[in-house]
């Protein structure tokens, strides 16, 4: 969770720039996807972003 500018979450898949920056909510997307986890990202422009993730855990004795 922060306190920052926050943004559109609608426009996350077109979130990169030129400079390549930008990339880390769709590498997060990526990798808890992989996990069968599940992210939930909130945001408004001006009301800062929480992101949360749920990943299962498989205990295995």
């Amino acid at each position: 969770e922060d306190d920052g500018d926050g943004f559109d979450v609608s426009t996350i898949p077109e979130v990169t720039r030129s400079d390549n920056s930008g990339f880390g909510l769709s590498m997060m997307k990526e990798r808890v996807y992989l996990l069968s986890g599940k992210i939930k990202i909130n945001s408004k422009p001006g009301e800062g972003c929480t992101i949360k993730v749920t990943v299962p855990i498989n205990k295995e004795d």
